[in-house]
């Protein structure tokens, strides 16, 4: 009699854990909004997101705990409102004490969804062992290039004149390397000697403004940046330097820039994220030796330096991986040219 009384307490517990487990599931039927089908464009556009990210893609300033409630029940980490995994949820490697940071990826349900509901050209797999596979670096590397598209992005916001008429990401370039052969001198003479060198360049990203002044003679102008994330891991001159002349034989006339991109106005843009000005110097002294060694002085206005640090936390003064940066980085006197210590803007004065 003993024995059967201890075991319907048991029975009782296990039945209350698997109706518990059942209304559980009954709760995860969230359906996604209008804001959340943006937020997963979102992601899928810029491969890694963070919360500061979709705070500068779509909310106030001040909004980031609005913003990372959306993640977190897209990602399927809310307790209040379960729903499916929509995003991938990964924490980056702790390099500071505080909360880790999140980046969100397209799940599977995710990537489901928006191919229901109609987004075009959806062709990219997803697969976890692709985000997971990379290191905290290349995380980093990607979360500093999409900190740069989105202030691209939100230039028009404070110079309506601007817009960002298209641009490409590290990834989707990746996907169409440009390959550049070209004739490198051997010596600082015009002696003739030179040897043949093939270079595959992949940008971090490319971005395609336009400029409409609509009290002109000329309706539109237009310039393409192709820029480049430096976080001082690159020390050597020699692999540095030999893209630097890739790009200057890329963007020649007629050459392999002008027939991706077209006949157009065009920057090839360095921005040191880490190593300050220290970094900014050496990159613009490697390049200046190249211009001067190859004879290509006169294509020093193709190339721009300039320097970004990182944000600092207010209640730890540790750095944290969000890149301080403004729109108005595009438009403001901070870049640098070879040979010129004055410094310029990137894109039209205002």
């Amino acid at each position: 009699m003993v024995e059967n009384q201890m075991e319907i307490p048991m029975k009782s517990a296990a039945t209350a854990q698997s109706l518990k487990k059942r209304g559980k599931q009954a709760h995860m039927h969230y359906e996604p909004t209008e804001l959340d089908y943006e937020i997963l464009t979102y992601v899928k556009e810029y491969y890694l997101l963070s919360t500061w990210q979709l705070v500068n893609l779509h909310y106030a300033k001040g909004s980031k705990t609005r913003a990372s409630t959306k993640l977190q029940i897209l990602s399927g980490q809310s307790q209040k409102t379960p729903a499916k995994v929509y995003l991938y949820r990964e924490a980056l490697e702790r390099k500071a004490p505080g909360n880790p940071t999140f980046v969100y990826c397209l799940a599977t349900c995710g990537l489901s969804y928006l191919r229901r509901n109609g987004y075009p050209n959806l062709t990219r797999r997803f697969r976890p062992c692709e985000t997971r596979g990379l290191s905290y670096l290349h995380k980093l590397h990607c979360l500093n290039v999409n900190d740069i598209l989105i202030a691209a992005r939100n230039l028009s916001k404070v110079s309506p004149d601007i817009t960002l008429a298209q641009w490409r990401h590290d990834f989707d370039l990746q996907k169409i390397p440009a390959v550049v052969t070209f004739a490198r001198d051997l010596t600082t003479s015009y002696s003739g000697e030179s040897v043949q060198q093939t270079v595959r360049l992949v940008p971090d990203g490319m971005l395609d403004f336009r400029l409409r002044l609509y009290d002109a003679k000329v309706n539109e102008w237009r310039r393409v940046i192709l820029f480049e994330v430096d976080r001082g891991t690159e020390t050597n001159s020699k692999k540095f330097k030999e893209k630097i002349l890739a790009y200057i034989h890329y963007c020649l006339p007629e050459g392999g820039f002008e027939k991706r991109y077209g006949k157009t106005n065009k920057r090839i843009a360095y921005i040191v994220t880490r190593g300050g000005e220290k970094r900014l110097i050496m990159l613009r002294h490697w390049c200046e030796e190249v211009l001067r060694e190859q004879h290509f002085e006169q294509e020093q206005n193709l190339f721009r330096f300039t320097s970004i640090s990182q944000q600092t936390d207010q209640d730890t003064g540790s750095i944290r991986e969000e890149l301080a940066i403004s729109p108005t980085l595009f438009v403001q006197p901070v870049w640098y040219k070879p040979f010129e210590e004055e410094p310029d803007t990137l894109l039209w004065k205002p």
